[in-house]
């Protein structure tokens, strides 16, 4: 029987079964894995104006109210905010309808 000598560089004559090479990715599992790290959107004034807007139980007042807490600086006025619920309207959005407050 042949006697088996050791190298210094030996390599194994099969690849074991643990060593099996991973299946690289497809385009579409890289696309789906990939996580967009952007910078968040920042909140407008009148990004919170149309969102505060779509609260029926929130009044005009109460609206300018919380923007001017978010954004001290924001002119907002009651005016404001009736033109840019009436622009939303225009444009399709189904902003729920304010009463007026009674004087008096």
């Amino acid at each position: 029987m042949p006697k088996a000598e050791a190298t210094e560089n030996a390599e194994p004559a099969a690849p074991a079964a643990d060593d099996a090479p991973e299946r690289e990715q497809t385009v579409d599992e890289k696309i789906a894995a990939a996580k967009v790290h952007g910078p968040e959107p920042r909140r407008t004034i009148g990004s919170l104006v149309q969102e505060l807007l779509m609260d029926p139980d929130l009044g005009y007042q109460e609206i300018v109210d919380q923007v001017l807490a978010e954004f001290p600086a924001a002119n907002t006025s009651v005016r404001s905010v009736a033109s840019v619920a009436a622009v939303m309207r225009k444009k399709g959005t189904d902003v729920p309808m304010r009463r007026k407050p009674r004087k008096g």
